[in-house]
């Protein structure tokens, strides 16, 4: 009988927490629907696009990823910023800063050391692309930009 009534009690315990672990999330979720349009709204999410992919880090995760994660998670997971003329300039920002992580890891000196092979690489691909693109535009009637572009593309 105490074994019983123990058992019940635990049961009775653990779908209390759940419920109230499941109201949280709610006043939470609603907490962020009402205010997410305002200052406040953007501040959080400004703060969690740069604590949440550094938390990530500890993982494993690389920041980069958990960001491009996150800004796609906020753009179509949630409904709270449709319509927001401010969220394809947190886009753009992102773009920009993830371009600029990328280019704080080149090693100038490895590029320094190779700059003849560089230099000779972009002369050969850029002959390339001009015959293509006379090719092109003498083949098939194409004006120089979409000839251009078609070079490019092979």
């Amino acid at each position: 009988m105490i074994e019983e009534l123990f058992q019940s009690e635990i049961l009775n315990s653990s779908e209390h927490n759940y419920a109230l672990a499941s109201n949280l999330g709610t006043q939470v979720f609603d907490w962020l629907q009402q205010h997410s349009r305002g200052e406040l709204g953007y501040v959080t999410l400004i703060s969690l696009l740069f604590i949440v992919p550094r938390l990530l880090l500890r993982f494993g995760i690389p920041m980069a990823m958990a960001s491009f994660a996150m800004g796609i998670a906020v753009k179509f997971g949630f409904d709270f910023y449709d319509n927001d003329n401010v969220i394809p300039l947190f886009s753009t920002l992102g773009i920009i800063s993830l371009f600029l992580f990328a280019g704080m890891e080149v090693d100038v000196q490895a590029l320094r050391k190779l700059i003849r092979a560089i230099l000779g690489h972009l002369g050969l691909r850029i002959l390339v692309v001009v015959i293509l693109t006379i090719i092109f535009a003498q083949s098939f009637s194409l004006y120089l930009a979409p000839a251009v572009v078609l070079a490019l593309a092979l």
